[in-house]
């Protein structure tokens, strides 16, 4: 199940409320939107998804932004 937000979406609000909403789906969750290098660790480790997505552009920007990102989600995702 995907779980699209809108790119300013506060996810840090809504944890408590898709916590349990997403323990109660037998369904592997994948979500995107709004998240970046800053908030997807913590949303990782709250909501435990099987998979998270970062919009790429086209610009060398974005790029830049990418690694961050993936680092904090292997920093996120590592077992304990």
């Amino acid at each position: 199940m995907l779980l699209e937000a809108p790119c300013d979406f506060d996810w840090n609000a809504s944890l408590a409320n898709l916590a349990r909403s997403i323990t109660l789906t037998p369904l592997r969750v994948v979500l995107t939107g709004g998240l970046d290098a800053q908030n997807v660790g913590p949303v990782i480790e709250a909501l435990r998804p099987w998979g998270v997505a970062q919009s790429l552009g086209d610009s060398s920007e974005d790029l830049a932004q990418f690694t961050p990102f993936c680092q904090a989600v292997r920093r996120a995702d590592a077992p304990e």
